[in-house]
């Protein structure tokens, strides 16, 4: 995969296998509204199916969003109800907005996603003017079930992420652009789910890193995690408590 991945395929399950618990999503709004609070026009790229944009905007954030995927914009259109949220569908590389046109800018499960995550972080930083902000969350994968993705990645040779594998890579891109960094309170997303959740997202693909993968290895992998869940929790089915952190890092564009 050389360039940008869309989300084109994922349009019809992304809300449901990607959504927080209702509170814990709250609280994510919460922290990143107090963030942009009088930082004007703000731009979200990887915007979605606005599973974090319509809320900022229902907060009070004058929001743009953009989106390599023409099929998720219009998902997004489709869910705004009276929400005005403009969007335009674009590559978070190359950025089609003037210099310095926003007060601050958000990415949120993007950067992964993007080969030239620093090209990309380039971008936004030139598009937010001096004294703004880009706030970004690479998301860290849940445990303990997320283990089960790390027993996959094993499989097919370590993990296939076109871009950024960490939120530290990110940090790295901003240090070289000169950037500090600034880290949010984390928000922790606490739920129950059964280890079959997660294989069946492997078995069904529905991770943008797995769409290129043969079937054998699809195959492969779903044997791995259906054997190591049952050796660590006895059954695939068997509940278990499991939970997320969500935490921002915010890199504040310098003045002069």
């Amino acid at each position: 995969m050389g360039g940008s991945v869309p989300f084109d395929r994922a349009v019809e399950y992304y809300d449901r296998t990607r959504a927080l618990p209702g509170e814990a999503h709250s609280r994510v709004i919460d922290v990143v509204v107090a963030e942009l609070a009088e930082r004007g026009r703000t731009l979200e790229v990887g915007v979605g199916t606005g599973r974090i944009g319509l809320d900022l905007v229902r907060a009070g954030v004058p929001l743009v969003g953009l989106d390599l995927s023409l099929p998720m914009v219009r998902r997004l259109v489709e869910q705004a109800g009276d929400v005005v949220l403009p969007v335009v569908q674009g590559d978070a590389t190359v950025l089609p907005f003037a210099d310095d046109a926003f007060g601050a800018a958000v990415a949120s499960h993007v950067f992964h996603l993007v080969p030239d995550y620093a090209g990309a972080l380039a971008e936004l930083v030139r598009v937010v003017r001096p004294g703004g902000s880009v706030v970004v969350t690479r998301g860290r994968p849940p445990r303990p079930l997320g283990d089960l993705v790390e027993v996959a990645w094993e499989v097919i040779g370590g993990p296939v992420l076109p871009g950024a594998a960490t939120i530290e890579e990110v940090d790295a891109a901003a240090a070289g652009l000169g950037l500090p960094v600034r880290e949010l309170e984390p928000v922790v997303a606490r739920g129950r789910r059964r280890p079959r959740a997660v294989i069946g997202m492997a078995e069904q693909r529905q991770w943008g890193w797995s769409w290129e993968l043969s079937d054998e290895q699809v195959a492969a992998m779903v044997d791995a995690m259906t054997r190591a869940a049952v050796a660590r929790w006895g059954s695939v089915d068997e509940l278990v408590d499991d939970e997320q952190v969500v935490d921002w890092h915010v890199y504040d564009v310098p003045t002069g």
